[in-house]
């Protein structure tokens, strides 16, 4: 075969390659149509997988929780319910893979309900080497801490999977923060250290705060707030961490520095405005009620920033501004700012912070009555009748101040309250 007959064999070839294919005439065969069908088919529901993708469906939504995420928030409880149901109706045959196990331990450790991991146990399905993880664990969801403590304390969570070993050390911290708080503290590190960036490790620092708090270490309270708002500025679960630490903060000397001042603006920064304003109000609030007037006048002024008193958040601040000033030699702007306070819409709570603190301006300003000087025995003037001597005088107006001191306290006690309606 000469070179242009192979070219041309070789182009036929091609050419019939790239023809295509032939369409069937008329419908299918029934035998094809059900071969094709059985191709599509969905592949067979597996229970097991789904439960374990709910289980950690919810584990998502608990850190987007300590995100600040309020949707899923208010998704748990439905998904918790729905997934209770579902654990439930499980067959026992899916507890035989340790992976399954280990998810409904998380699953319980993490608030979840512990019914079936109790049903496992009865009906010895649970391995011997998990037993004192799973027995633990159990105990602890139905509030049985010592049993817990008895069957956890020889767990070795660092040979787990991370996650649950995060877990084991937390639960292991809250029982023992009672009987060892050092130890608890050390847990607290560890479960840090094994689960973070989630619920595990935002539980563990809150935990670590009160830890310390509790132990007078300072050093490692200010690591610990600064670690927590860090890593977790927006976390639903802060406020009332928030009101602990301001309540420590307000009463050291050190917040009433110029020093002390940099610290807290630097470990709020952090926060959002909202937060942040929130934060410094319930600094200025402790701190007048121990008595730091000094802080709670700067922790008033952090909170309100460049804003008027054009809102109850604001008029209490400045109201709580003025009633640290009374003591000093600044009343006449004590006496301004409560002028100030006074000319906005304001909630009655805040009306009588106002009230009060006017009065105690007031009496501070009021003279005292004096004694006459002292003379000869039968020259000594007596009170007049009806009217008290100097000392009763004085006896009484000091009475009357600490009324107004407690009736202040009450109002700023009844106005957080009103505030904290307000936010909701």
């Amino acid at each position: 075969m000469t070179g242009n007959g192979s070219i041309r064999v070789m182009l036929s070839c091609i050419a019939c390659l790239a023809l295509p294919t032939p369409i069937e005439a008329g419908p299918p065969s029934p035998a094809k149509a059900v071969a094709r069908a059985e191709k599509v088919e969905p592949l067979p529901e597996r229970p097991a997988a789904g439960i374990i993708s709910a289980i950690r469906r919810l584990s998502e939504l608990q850190q987007l929780t300590v995100l600040g995420d309020r949707v899923a928030l208010s998704q748990q409880v439905p998904l918790a319910q729905k997934l209770k149901s579902q654990l439930l109706a499980a067959s026992e045959n899916m507890w035989a893979s340790a992976h399954a196990r280990h998810e409904l331990l998380k699953h319980v450790l993490s608030g979840g309900d512990p019914t079936v991991l109790g049903k496992l146990l009865d009906r010895k399905v649970i391995p011997e080497a998990e037993l004192a993880l799973a027995r633990g664990a159990f105990a602890y969801a139905v509030g049985d801490r010592q049993e817990a403590a008895e069957h956890l304390q020889n767990v070795d969570f660092l040979s787990l999977n991370p996650s649950l070993g995060g877990h084991i050390a937390l639960v292991r911290a809250v029982l023992t923060k009672d009987a060892d708080k050092r130890a608890a503290l050390a847990l607290t590190d560890v479960a840090r250290l094994l689960s973070p960036g989630t619920v595990v490790e935002e539980t563990a620092l809150r935990l670590a705060i009160e830890l310390s708090i509790a132990n007078g270490e300072r050093i490692l309270f200010e690591r610990s707030i600064m670690r927590y708002f860090t890593r977790f500025p927006a976390s639903l679960y802060a406020e009332a961490i928030h009101a602990r630490i301001a309540g420590v903060l307000a009463l050291t000397e050190k917040v009433g520095t110029q020093s002390g001042l940099t610290f807290l603006t630097e470990l709020s920064a952090v926060l959002s405005p909202q937060r942040r304003r929130s934060f410094y109000a319930k600094v200025a609030e402790a701190a007048l009620r121990g008595g730091k007037l000094e802080t709670a006048e700067q922790a008033a002024r952090l909170a309100r920033g460049n804003e008027a008193a054009s809102d109850p958040a604001a008029t209490k601040l400045v109201a709580i501004e003025a009633a640290a000033l009374p003591f000093g030699t600044r009343r006449a702007e004590a006496l301004r700012l409560l002028d100030l306070a006074n000319t906005t819409g304001k909630s009655s709570e805040t009306g009588e912070l106002i009230a009060t603190t006017r009065a105690l301006v007031d009496m501070i300003d009021e003279p005292l009555q004096t004694a006459p000087p002292m003379g000869p025995a039968t020259n000594v003037a007596k009170p007049a009748p009806g009217r008290p001597s100097a000392a009763e005088a004085l006896n009484a107006r000091a009475v009357k101040v600490e009324a107004l001191t407690a009736k202040a306290n009450a109002s700023i006690s009844a106005a957080e309250k009103l505030l904290a309606e307000v936010k909701k």
